[in-house]
């Protein structure tokens, strides 16, 4: 097939419908809104604003540095307290064990230093006899006493019903006295048996001793009166 000689028209309209073909003629810039931000960006001096946002940042970083010390410090106060409490507590509890071995240790010493000879308890109202020394609490010299009485009368005839056997009263020894059913009472030491011619003397110093700790005993139970032997003691005159 001949080809067609191209003209100047023709390579032109070719040339116009070639996709390959730029186009030379000057455009005019399309403006979009993304590139109104970016020119209104570049108008303002961002160095001011980084600035501020680093000093911001630092002083939030010096704040939260500060705010952890503070709770490292106020973890080892805490610490140090918990264990001052624990040695208090400690110590405490140490004291009041040495308390309570040092008052087992009085109570046992007081028990033996006190204690009757008759009935191993407490002398409330301790009284020694005269003749050997010996110290006893007043019920148990009582008792002995009018055993004593009662064994005297024990060897006597025509003795009523109810002065034959103890415990007697200040008004039985005065009708023994008066009906003279004894002429005599021999009185012994309960502990030695040595023979007791006069009344026992109250040992003040022992009693005043157990007045001192009588909270711990409790309070002395009975009262012994003006004459604590009127119903166990006969005197020697009387008969």
């Amino acid at each position: 097939m001949p080809r067609t000689p191209s003209t100047p028209s023709t390579r032109r309209s070719r040339a116009d419908a070639s996709p390959y073909v730029r186009n030379s003629s000057p455009s005019k810039p399309l403006r979009t809104s993304t590139g109104a931000q970016s020119e209104s960006i570049s108008d303002v001096d961002v160095e001011p604003l980084l600035r501020a946002e680093v000093v911001r940042a630092r002083q939030e970083a010096a704040r939260l540095k500060a705010e952890t010390a503070k709770a490292k410090r106020d973890l080892r106060q805490t610490q140090k307290d918990k264990k001052k409490i624990e040695e208090e507590k400690k110590k405490a509890v140490s004291s009041a064990e040495a308390a309570q071995s040092a008052s087992d240790k009085f109570l046992a010493a007081w028990d033996i230093v006190l204690a009757c000879p008759g009935c191993q308890a407490t002398m409330e109202q301790p009284f020694t006899l005269g003749e050997c020394g010996h110290t006893f609490c007043h019920s148990c010299l009582r008792m002995w006493f009018q055993r004593c009485v009662s064994r005297r009368l024990e060897r006597t005839s025509n003795i009523p019903q109810h002065l034959k056997k103890p415990p007697y009263t200040a008004a039985q020894l005065t009708e023994i006295v008066q009906q003279k059913y004894l002429t005599y009472v021999w009185y012994t030491c309960p502990l030695c048996s040595k023979c007791i011619d006069a009344k026992p003397i109250e040992t003040r110093f022992l009693k005043e001793l157990v007045m001192a700790v009588s909270d711990v005993f409790g309070p002395i139970t009975h009262n012994l009166g003006l004459d604590p032997w009127a119903d166990s003691w006969i005197d020697a005159d009387r008969l």
